[in-house]
């Protein structure tokens, strides 16, 4: 038995992936709203006029958006657009996986400024970071 993701468990992933803009990530999670849950294959028809007056976007960014999404891997087109009919994309969810943000880190090293602006308060600082890694 294959495990059901909702499309909220879909779009925790997207917002966690570095997908690179924001208009790519706000299309790409108005997209991920449009999935049947129930099929399980992550196939969504939303028109781009739907998209576009969700998320306040032109047309043509929508579109922008999508082709770059369908660049990255993260959707694929499944059916071409036809007269009266809208595209099929699928999302790739395994690809949102690779796309996550890296975890925070704090530098141990020391930051390059002047030796006038360095006080001794960032020299604390710097030394419990240090500590720390």
């Amino acid at each position: 038995m294959t495990a059901v993701i909702s499309n909220w468990a879909v779009m925790g992933k997207i917002a966690q992936a570095d997908i690179g803009g924001a208009t790519a990530k706000l299309v790409l999670m108005r997209m991920a709203l449009a999935i049947n849950t129930k099929r399980g294959d992550f196939v969504v028809w939303p028109s781009i006029g739907l998209v576009a007056r969700d998320t306040h976007l032109s047309r043509s960014s929508v579109q922008r958006a999508q082709r770059a999404l369908s660049e990255m891997g993260l959707i694929s087109v499944m059916d071409s657009a036809r007269q009266w009919r809208t595209t099929r994309w699928r999302i790739e969810v395994a690809a949102l996986d690779d796309l996550r943000f890296p975890k925070y880190r704090v530098s141990a090293r020391r930051p390059n400024f002047a030796a006038d602006t360095w006080t001794l308060k960032d020299e604390r600082q710097y030394q419990k970071r240090r500590a720390a890694v």
